[in-house]
């Protein structure tokens, strides 16, 4: 069985045709998981996600959203901000 970047078992008849990229949310998700999926302090900032994963990396200072309370979860993780959360993880 095909398992996704996340380790969730792939049912290739249920799976939705869409260019390969990542979201925000699935990329973020995927350093959380990685960083050992850690359980956040406090309640997320934005109001658009609740997502654990998100709100972790807020509170680690690698993402800040886009103002307004928002994070844009399903939106394209573009190159750039894969190079501003890895910067940031470097610090």
């Amino acid at each position: 069985q095909a398992v996704d970047l996340a380790g969730n078992e792939l049912d290739y008849a249920v799976i939705p045709q869409r260019p390969l990229y990542l979201t925000r949310a699935e990329y973020i998700e995927l350093l959380w998981r990685q960083a050992g999926s850690p359980t956040p302090l406090g309640s997320s900032p934005f109001t658009d996600t609740e997502l654990p994963a998100v709100t972790w990396a807020y509170e680690a200072g690698l993402v800040e959203g886009y103002g307004d309370g928002l994070f844009g979860p399903n939106d394209r993780m573009l190159d750039w901000h894969v190079a501003l959360v890895m910067e940031r993880m470097g610090r």
